[in-house]
């Protein structure tokens, strides 16, 4: 009973998206990676308190980093309400009510795959924390009793990311025909020439010429 009257209550996408307007999410900023700076594997990175220090993150919260470099959410504003939604879900989805939450995760899912058919396929199939842990307040763990609680929170949650972290585009994130790529290559390449440089005098002032 409780699921038929969640449905009619959200009747469309456009309900679900009129909420989330309403907090004016932003983008996550994507930099540009810097030898100097960052690690090639490491993708996440603070904005504020500790400006540049990187994160240690699990695969599908790299996955989402991916994502919002490279995949289909970075299209238009609404495919990236409903992945980050998406994402939400997956996240957060122990702490509250499963009918709720799955009513919204259906029409969210259903939103997605008319732009991007593998929805299923950002993750590995038993990731839960998909997104990167962020100072998000006291009070924000209250009880979640509707879709748009949900909603609400997501959003909440999203801004708390735009706001804290950044995602750097890491080599692996990188289109390999770009100049970037090519840059972190020659990069690469000196780098591994100049330790088999030190291998070399280090074995040739050990054993002579």
């Amino acid at each position: 009973m409780k699921g038929k009257q969640l449905k009619k209550n959200l009747s469309s996408w456009n309900a679900v998206l009129d909420v989330w307007k309403e907090f004016k999410v932003p983008f996550v900023e994507v930099r540009k990676f810097d030898t100097k700076l960052h690690y090639p594997s490491l993708c996440w990175v603070y904005k504020v308190n500790k400006p540049g220090y990187i994160i240690h993150t699990s695969n599908p919260q790299n996955d989402t980093a991916w994502q919002l470099v490279k995949g289909i959410v970075i299209q238009n504003e609404e495919v990236f309400t409903a992945f980050a939604i998406h994402a939400y879900l997956i996240h957060a989805d122990h702490r509250s009510d499963y009918i709720t939450r799955e009513v919204l995760s259906i029409l969210v899912r259903d939103k997605l795959a008319k732009v991007d058919s593998p929805h299923y396929g950002y993750w590995h199939s038993n990731a839960k924390r998909v997104l990167p842990y962020v100072d998000i307040g006291p009070n924000y763990w209250e009880k979640i009793e509707s879709w748009r609680d949900w909603v609400e929170k997501a959003a909440r949650y999203w801004i708390a990311i735009a706001n804290q972290l950044a995602v750097v585009r890491i080599p692996n994130f990188m289109d390999s025909n770009s100049q970037e790529y090519q840059e972190w290559r020659e990069y690469q390449k000196a780098n591994e020439e100049a330790e088999e440089r030190k291998l070399y005098e280090q074995l040739k002032n050990k054993y002579g010429a």
